[in-house]
């Protein structure tokens, strides 16, 4: 069987292809953590990438900024951004690209900011890092920057992270961020650690900002409708592998995989009695270290059959235009 055509030609902005990233932990076992990922986006676009915790999709994300930790590394593979191989430049040269061209936002901005800087003097140390403004530009840049992100600049500007709130830190790391105008920004988990209301209004913000300055935006997330609502298209991951992938639109309305199907149904709903339910699919996420054979998916599957955990895992077909799945249903070994 031939390999999927590529998404798009050579005008993407980030071209991802057959990514592998493998951790050795101490006691010497080969994981694999991420297995043959591709993806593109082109300049300006929105992608999502959705799946539970341990599914690879923050891997993913390390290994395009190559922040990897020390027991990882890419062992298959490439990375491809404005023409240029992330995976064959120094760090000398990938710190020039990381946080002037490609930005990281993590969920966390507590561990992202230094306690002891006032929070605009690390807005400025970005622009004085990645361009050759003067102190007093840079001092601007930064107060403009944090005004853009829903700050008070002439109040927060020389304020401790301490002194704010988990929302207003993360709005000081999406200034962060964009300062720069960055052309891709990679937001891993941005708001998991925000209330609902608070949420919202960052990602109205973020969506904003990255539309406004025509920065492509990569959103990691495990939240279905957060998906659905910001982005265009969407790849669904699973221990490691992309799963599916297509228009968001397409995606969300007619999943091709039982995962994808089972992501999107577990979301709150009143049940029998206003009695608040949360499905969820059954199990949890294998264990990478132990070698499934056949679909890492089949233990929790409610569609599964004998050939799914006899075979090898399936291949990634396509299906329709820009639409992909990794299923032995698609693959036409199941009896329907």
């Amino acid at each position: 069987m031939s390999p999927p055509a590529p998404l798009y030609n050579d005008d993407a902005l980030l071209r991802v292809s057959d990514l592998t990233v493998t951790y050795r932990p101490e006691h010497g076992i080969l994981v694999r953590g991420l297995c043959q990922v591709s993806l593109a986006i082109r300049p300006g676009e929105i992608v999502g990438v959705l799946g539970e915790s341990g599914s690879g999709k923050s891997t993913m994300a390390l290994a395009v900024s190559r922040l990897l930790p020390a027991a990882a590394e890419v062992s298959g593979g490439s990375v491809w951004f404005q023409g240029v191989n992330l995976l064959a430049l120094s760090e000398r040269a990938m710190e020039r690209v990381r946080g002037g061209r490609i930005s990281f936002l993590g969920q966390d901005p507590t561990s992202a900011l230094n306690p002891v800087l006032r929070v605009g003097e690390q807005v400025r140390q970005v622009v004085r890092a990645h361009s050759d403004e003067s102190a007093k530009r840079s001092r601007e840049t930064a107060r403009h920057m944090l005004q853009q992100a829903g700050l008070d600049e002439a109040r927060h500007y020389n304020a401790y992270p301490h002194q704010l709130s988990g929302g207003q830190r993360q709005r000081v790391a999406i200034a962060q961020a964009l300062v720069c105008s960055p052309s891709l920004l990679i937001a891993d988990e941005p708001t998991s650690l925000l209330d609902p209301i608070t949420e919202a209004g960052i990602m109205d913000l973020l969506q904003r900002l990255v539309c406004e300055a025509k920065t492509a935006l990569l959103l990691i997330s495990h939240d279905p409708e957060l998906v659905r609502r910001l982005t265009a298209r969407t790849l669904v991951m699973y221990a490691g592998r992309v799963v599916e992938a297509g228009p968001t639109a397409q995606v969300c309305a007619f999943p091709l995989h039982p995962y994808t199907s089972g992501l999107l149904r577990s979301r709150p709903h009143l049940g029998l009695g206003g009695k608040r339910e949360l499905p969820s699919i059954p199990g949890g996420p294998p264990d990478l270290v132990r070698q499934h054979v056949g679909c890492a998916f089949e233990p929790r599957c409610q569609q599964r059959a004998g050939e799914c955990s006899l075979n090898d895992p399936p291949e990634i077909v396509d299906v329709e235009a820009e639409r992909t799945v990794r299923c032995f249903q698609e693959l036409g070994l199941r009896d329907e």
